[in-house]
């Protein structure tokens, strides 16, 4: 299926000299390429532009760190995923940009020497948060958890300057390293040439991507036959703002805390164990004061597949999970499922779970009060803003008063005491005025978090 898919995707979007053949290994090389620089390069470019034509117009109104889950699925997964999100007033609130630190792989499994030692550039990749939740929900079945960072507009706006100007710099290494390897892809060809003892009338000829002049790849071509391909080969650039991947230092977590180091935010210095693993990361913000309010969850969907398994009476187990069989569903199954599950529930369970009988979801689709009266997606799955006044900072007890009563409608008495449990050490260093400096950086910061805790 994947081969299918990567062939299509190949077919519609690269363009052949005199309408040559390939053999099918070629193609999913060129096309694993095509796809990797037009759904990630590009989109990236355009996002890039987004977010900074939203900060040029204030709209980034502020930001909230997004933790995934661990997953057992891959070995960079195991220590969960962290996320930047960036939080606007502009459209939906799925449709805000976030940002993440990968690993850029030159094939479909990370080498375990190399992501201990550093052999991979790190990519930052930005998508719309509702992209992300696709991908950490819905397809990994992995839980996020949501923590406001606050923030000025000025820290907003060095922190989307920096990231820019690396992104830029990153740009320039990349053409310059397409350059060279389309070269060294020719020069390969021309080998292959020699080798193959072709006529003199033999052809070299470009392989470009449609609509673009960008060279994906050589045709040696003698009496109009392919005789061999040589894709470009697939690499990513190095930069010094982004580094090397490595699973315990400049993973997505590491990366993360370097770029707010150097946008001049608070920060406890060393990564130590918190800075290091990714799940652990909300500790470092906390003692970083980054992080005073308590989190938001939004489940994965193992919850709703257990209560839809309780209440038809399908069996699970390593080796077979009746859920997915659905032949082994009672026949009053819609009825069921009608009665006992929750507006939200329903509406999760038509967008995610495709393997639902048609019949069934037509009788769900039924039950549905109209599209004005439901639930948006961004609030079925958790992801609506916070009101404006969390994601700043205060300096008067009127602002701090406001946030305040809004966190209690936001959180339970019991969340917010024991958040100010959990920052009872770093609150104690800032009232007696022993702080390291990198935590004095932003002194705005800390008026919010006196006001906030300490009056």
């Amino acid at each position: 299926m994947l081969k299918l898919i990567l062939l299509l995707t190949f077919l519609v979007n690269l363009s052949f000299a005199n309408d040559v053949q390939m053999d099918e290994d070629a193609q999913n090389r060129i096309a694993y390429f095509t796809i990797r620089q037009q759904t990630i390069i590009e989109n990236n470019q355009k996002n890039f532009r987004r977010l900074l034509k939203r900060l040029k117009k204030k709209q980034i109104i502020g930001l909230e760190l997004i933790v995934a889950a661990s997953s057992k699925s891959r070995i960079q997964s195991r220590f969960g995923h962290t996320l930047l999100r960036f939080v606007d007033n502009y459209g939906n609130s799925g449709n805000d940009l976030v940002l993440s630190f990968v690993a850029d792989l030159d094939g479909p499994k990370i080498s375990n020497r190399r992501g201990v030692f550093g052999g991979y550039p790190v990519f930052p990749l930005l998508k719309k948060l509702r992209n992300f939740n696709q991908d950490y929900i819905k397809n990994e079945n992995r839980s996020l958890e949501r923590h406001i960072i606050p923030s000025t507009a000025q820290m907003r706006s060095d922190l989307i300057s920096i990231l820019s100007k690396a992104w830029t710099n990153l740009e320039k290494s990349q053409q310059e390293l397409d350059k060279q390897q389309i070269e060294n892809a020719k020069k390969q060809a021309l080998k292959k040439a020699e080798k193959l003892e072709l006529s003199k009338n033999f052809k070299v000829l470009p392989i470009l991507r449609s609509n673009s002049e960008l060279i994906v790849g050589w045709n040696l071509i003698d009496n109009h036959r392919v005789m061999h391909i040589e894709p470009v080969e697939l690499k990513v650039a190095f930069t010094e703002e982004f580094g090397k991947y490595k699973f315990l230092g400049n993973n997505c977590a590491g990366a993360l805390i370097k770029l707010i180091k150097k946008a001049r935010f608070p920060n406890r210095g060393s990564l130590l164990f918190a800075g290091r693993l990714p799940i652990k990361i909300p500790v470092y913000f906390e003692k970083s004061f980054l992080s005073p309010y308590p989190k938001v969850s939004i489940a994965s969907l193992d919850p709703l597949r257990n209560k839809i398994r309780a209440l038809l009476g399908l069996k699970y187990s390593k080796d077979s999970d009746e859920l997915f069989q659905v032949e082994k569903w009672p026949k009053n199954s819609a009825e069921i499922l009608l009665a006992n599950l929750s507006l939200d529930e329903k509406l999760k369970l038509l967008d995610a779970f495709l393997f639902i009988p048609s019949n069934i979801k037509d009788e769900i689709k039924l039950s549905l009060p109209p599209l004005r009266s439901r639930p948006t997606y961004d609030e079925i799955y958790q992801l609506d803003r916070h009101s404006d006044e969390l994601y700043g900072v205060c300096s008067d007890n009127s602002c701090i008063k406001k946030v305040k009563s809004l966190s209690r409608e936001k959180w339970e008495e019991s969340k917010l005491k024991k958040k100010k449990k959990k920052l009872r050490k770093i609150l104690k260093k800032l009232k007696k005025e022993k702080l390291k400096e990198s935590l004095k950086i932003r002194p705005k910061v800390l008026d919010h978090f006196r006001l906030l805790f300490l009056n």
